[in-house]
């Protein structure tokens, strides 16, 4: 509600001085939001829909080693992409860049997709659409939890090494090479 108001006060003018008071709420609410017990970093972005007002902050220990958490601190949302992932691509939809019965091949290169849904001999990659991605019904594996032959699944694997960083190819080759259908 508060940022609500806010927000409306910065369309109807005195943009700048409504901004600085925005701002330095924002930054007292994260500061607030990582004092609390089982909080050790956030990050959050705000901004109008007209992008008339952006900002971004981070606070709190990114690493047990004290580095600080830093806007673009890389960190594992787990799940919680789903939502963000469903909603960006629904907008793209709304304003026609994408179609949810279209080959995902409409949108990634073959170089990145090819042979990724191999089975019996035919690959069906080409016959999987945006819709089954969002709707978990495209037949890939699972890259996060599923278990590859006679090794652990990624999850196992961050548990026992650590945090690792890992490319959408290095995702697609685990799907691909070592989780086939």
């Amino acid at each position: 509600m508060l940022m609500s108001n806010f927000l409306r006060q910065t369309r109807a003018g005195g943009a700048t001085e409504a901004s600085d008071v925005l701002v330095q709420c924002l930054q007292d609410l994260l500061r607030r939001l990582v004092s609390r017990k089982g909080v050790k970093h956030a990050i959050i972005a705000v901004e109008r829909g007209d992008e008339s007002f952006r900002w971004i902050g981070a606070a709190g220990d990114a690493k047990p080693d004290g580095t600080p958490m830093r806007a673009d601190t890389p960190f594992f949302i787990a799940s919680v992409d789903k939502l963000f992932t469903a909603t960006v691509i629904l907008k793209l939809r709304e304003r026609r860049h994408v179609g949810l019965d279209e080959p995902i091949s409409t949108y990634l290169p073959q170089t990145l997709i090819g042979g990724l849904h191999r089975l019996g001999g035919v690959d069906y990659t080409g016959t999987i659409t945006v819709r089954h991605l969002l709707s978990h019904t495209s037949g890939l594996a699972d890259w996060l939890e599923d278990r590859p032959k006679g090794g652990r699944s990624l999850v196992e694997r961050l548990i026992h090494e650590g945090d690792m960083s890992l490319s959408i190819d290095d995702l697609v080759h685990i799907v691909r090479d070592q989780l086939p259908p």
